[in-house]
């Protein structure tokens, strides 16, 4: 790698931490909205969903070309995920448990796997809804890994095409026979499936004609998409839906390569992870009826944001870098082991 290469690698390594701080920063305020009677800063969209977006947009920019061969194949790459992401995870259970009093024996139990959706179990804190798409994506990508697949163009933008469809699919049999669809999980997927081929461009395994046709298919169909599948969706309207969609896959083509030079950003989107988990019960804590009847909203909003990240710090510090190190051990045994075997 040229000193050049270097320094674009370490650009684009903050201009996706900023993104991260971003996308985590929309979320934070957004559920601080309704709470704090904030609804005035942005009446048009839903704030939230363009934060969920710009997360998944990251996402498939980056874990799919992280799963690969040098980096320790399937084994490596799980090793790796489970250890960037459940230890944090489990802490947030046990904030909710402590301090939200969710204390349901089943609920726990099955939240603990990050994988509760799919046993029709309800989610401990609301921001996890996220997290089963996340994995279920790493199983995808693990499959076509397996198969040797991924990387390809072809099965690349043909697994947009199919997740795209299988949404508006999804969206059709939803209103048509009222039957209730994960809409939400297919098109999530054909987000990251834009932002994987954004990076195999990168690589010259892509064109930006792809891009392009990505891009002009995906504003074309989400229209539909979210007038079938969100029509009946009593918290936003289809419009809210398309305009956080395509705001949130915009935004991240606009700002992914932009050169970053200040330390602040980038290092809150590092902790970005442990912001999105623990913002809603320091929420539930700073915006309680008691605090919301004596003090001024925006002194409350700014110790609730100060908080979040200031706590967020801690855990990333203490809980995230330790096991994030301890993953990066683990993972190098695991390989050892595999060639002496």
């Amino acid at each position: 790698m040229t000193q050049l290469d270097g320094m674009i690698t370490k650009n684009r390594s903050s201009s996706i931490d900023t993104l991260r701080f971003i996308a985590a920063g929309i979320v934070c305020l957004a559920h601080a909205i309704p709470v704090a009677n904030l609804h005035f800063i942005v009446p048009e969209f839903t704030l939230g969903r363009v934060g969920v977006v710009i997360f998944f947009m990251i996402s498939g920019y980056l874990i799919p070309v992280s799963l690969n061969a040098k980096n320790g194949g399937l084994l490596g790459f799980w090793i790796s995920r489970f250890f960037r992401l459940y230890p944090m995870y489990w802490v947030s259970i046990a904030l909710a448990i402590f301090i939200l009093n969710k204390n349901n024996l089943i609920d726990i139990a099955f939240n603990i796997t990050m994988f509760q959706a799919l046993f029709g179990v309800k989610d401990m804190i609301g921001v996890y809804w996220t997290l089963i798409i996340e994995m279920l994506f790493y199983i995808y990508c693990s499959v076509m890994f397996f198969f040797g697949l991924l990387g390809t163009r072809k099965y690349v933008l043909a697994s947009y095409f199919l997740m795209i469809l299988t949404a508006l699919l999804f969206s059709a049999v939803k209103f048509t026979l009222n039957k209730n669809l994960p809409v939400a999980i297919p098109l999530l997927f054909s987000v990251m499936f834009i932002g994987y081929t954004i990076k195999l461009n990168e690589r010259g395994i892509t064109s930006k004609k792809d891009i392009t046709a990505l891009i002009v298919s995906f504003i074309a169909l989400i229209p539909f998409i979210s007038y079938l599948g969100y029509s009946d969706d009593k918290t936003a309207s289809p419009e809210l839906y398309i305009i956080s969609y395509i705001v949130g896959v915009v935004l991240f083509i606009l700002l992914f390569r932009v050169n970053i030079t200040n330390k602040i950003t980038p290092r809150l989107g590092e902790i970005s992870y442990s912001t999105y988990l623990i913002h809603p019960v320091v929420m539930s804590i700073v915006f309680s009826s008691t605090a919301i009847a004596h003090i001024d909203k925006w002194i409350l909003f700014i110790a609730y944001m100060g908080i979040v990240y200031f706590m967020s710090e801690v855990f990333f510090r203490y809980i995230e870098i330790p096991f994030i190190s301890l993953g990066k051990k683990v993972k190098k045994l695991s390989q050892r082991g595999v060639v002496m075997q």
